[in-house]
């Protein structure tokens, strides 16, 4: 960062800020009225608009100088392939494989993780069907209606988010609930309010290492009241998301009894 903060361009962007901050965008429009068509865009379902920031045409070029001169291209190139650029914890950021719909292979220590990743999505999407259709069922052989995630973090937000834009597809007779404190308050809260013969829950985490002291707080708390205890046996289920520690995406795990 420092020797991007000293190069020529950075320098340039500088005297710019000074230059244009007293500038108006609309008056960007009435010099160029073509300025929406040159900085807006649709891409992957996205419509981008640039036009209304507050970006002369000389700032957007220094800018993508800017990038060019912090290799961004190659660093990009880097993460799709499934280079480590992740220096602190010296692995790959796979969160692009995960998301790559394409046949094109992504390379690991040289071998390629798609073929793992397109069956865990398809494990998942068996799962999940199962879950909704009924055919999958609590040890009680009741219907699944809630299901509850444990994580912390993107384990929480992540799911969360996905909820929250798919709320209109969802079954009508399933209900999320997300926990992600440490605390046990709050998992006592929600569990509350479910039946356990009809509760699913799913462990949300990168690692699931026995250490990992938030889990275990929020897996111990899943029993807080005697309707719970009772049910301990026989009753509620849970199945596990991970991230395994070699990187190479996120698998479906088995589901097992609490």
């Amino acid at each position: 960062m420092f020797q991007l903060t000293r190069s020529v361009t950075w320098q340039a962007l500088d005297r710019l800020r000074d230059k244009t901050a007293n500038d108006r965008i609309r008056d960007y429009f009435t010099n160029d009225p073509q300025r929406f068509e040159k900085m807006s865009l649709r891409v992957g379902g996205l419509f981008l608009d640039h036009s209304k920031h507050h970006v002369s045409d000389e700032v957007l070029t220094k800018l993508i100088e800017l990038a060019d001169h912090s290799a961004l291209v190659q660093r990009r190139a880097q993460m799709f392939s499934g280079d480590i650029i992740n220096v602190t914890e010296n692995r790959p950021v796979l969160h692009t494989a995960l998301r790559h719909l394409g046949e094109e292979p992504v390379y690991v220590d040289g071998e390629d993780v798609m073929p793992e990743i397109t069956r865990t999505r398809e494990q998942i999407k068996l799962f999940s069907e199962a879950v909704r259709s009924g055919e999958w069922k609590g040890y009680s052989g009741k219907r699944i209606k809630d299901v509850v995630n444990i994580g912390i973090g993107g384990s929480d937000l992540g799911p969360n988010m996905a909820v929250r834009a798919l709320l209109k597809y969802r079954h009508p007779e399933l209900h999320f609930h997300f926990v992600s404190n440490v605390d046990g308050t709050h998992i006592q809260k929600v569990l509350s309010r479910l039946d356990p013969a009809t509760t699913l829950f799913i462990v949300s985490t990168k690692t699931f290492y026995p250490r990992d002291a938030a889990q275990r707080q929020n897996r111990a708390a899943l029993v807080p009241g005697e309707r719970w205890r009772r049910c301990r046996r026989g009753c509620a289920l849970y199945c596990r998301l991970y991230q395994p520690q070699s990187g190479d995406g996120i698998r479906y795990s088995r589901r097992e009894r609490i």
